[in-house]
């Protein structure tokens, strides 16, 4: 009988085991053999997941201790990724700059239900 693995050697068990399902779909204990090998590879996924970000970070802020370019860059674009720049309306006007939240506040504006008595 199959095992669940103890390293990421888990992801070919659970193929077979689900090429063993897909033949044989009422054996319960074949459903609960994958059910316990999808845990488990989800488990040393979302492991390796955690692992590769905290590698990621560590080498960024080891090349951001520098004041590198690098780092002043990725700050940078950390920054202005949530930025809308320019904008226009349905009739083809274009905001931007400090113009784009009055634009946007203007659009919705036309959406709004008055409440009677207020």
């Amino acid at each position: 009988m199959l095992e669940p693995a103890e390293s990421p050697t888990t992801e070919p068990k659970v193929e077979e085991v689900q090429e063993l399902t897909d033949t044989n779909p009422n054996d319960i204990s074949l459903r609960e053999l994958e059910a316990r090998y999808l845990k488990e590879f989800e488990s040393v996924a979302y492991a390796e997941e955690l692992f590769l970000k905290q590698k990621a970070k560590v080498e960024w802020l080891s090349a951001g201790d520098s004041n590198s370019a690098y780092f002043h860059k990725s700050l940078k674009c950390k920054v202005h990724r949530g930025k809308i720049d320019r904008a226009s309306d349905v009739h083809g006007n274009v905001f931007e700059g400090e113009t784009v939240p009055t634009a946007f506040v203007d659009h919705f504006q036309e959406f709004r239900i008055p409440i009677l008595g207020c």
